[in-house]
């Protein structure tokens, strides 16, 4: 334990809540992007959100490592990909090509950058979260039904109940030897 580096609780506001059980822990993790690398139960009994595994050391230890599903957000009129600029402590969106493409994932409704996850978009600004997960949540009926106008995933499919809007998958061709794959 000595080794790990741990997420900062202020700055993702990590709560005792957070830390009771490998689920609570794990879904908070998800929910904080890169800041967190994964989970791992302490000899406390608690389970700590890690920001960085550090070199290892030997002897047993329960820990997950966190792999995490991003998407790049591609405006298909111009072919070009959100960014994100990092001016004067100032976050904004911004157009780039595909090597400089920001990438965000989805949670309750949003998109959410992974890279700075406590910001998320809003119609066409970078903004902080604001509330919880619990308080997002509560904008899903018993049902899952939005009750608000929000994106969610479903079936793989992103897509806006409230503006009938859905994004889809761009395959671009790739010449691999003397064949193309898409």
């Amino acid at each position: 334990e000595g080794e790990l580096t741990f997420v900062d609780e202020h700055t993702y506001s990590v709560v005792d809540y957070d830390r009771r059980n490998w689920g609570t822990a794990k879904n908070k993790c998800a929910f904080i992007g890169s800041a967190c690398k994964g989970v791992v139960e302490l000899s406390t009994g608690e389970y700590g959100l890690i920001s960085d595994f550090g070199a290892g050391s030997s002897g047993p230890q329960k820990s997950f490592k966190k792999t995490q599903m991003v998407v790049y957000l591609k405006h298909e009129a111009s072919g070009r990909y959100i960014g994100i600029k990092h001016i004067d402590g100032q976050l904004s969106l911004t157009v780039v090509d595909k090597a400089h493409a920001a990438p965000f994932y989805t949670s309750y409704g949003r998109f959410i950058s992974f890279d700075f996850p406590t910001h998320h978009i809003v119609k066409n600004t970078l903004q902080p979260v604001t509330g919880t997960v619990r308080e997002v949540a509560l904008n899903f009926d018993l049902n899952l039904h939005i009750t608000n106008d929000h994106w969610h995933l479903t079936h793989c499919n992103i897509h806006n109940v409230v503006s009938g809007k859905s994004l889809d998958l761009a395959y671009e061709e790739r010449e691999v030897g003397k064949k193309k794959k898409k």
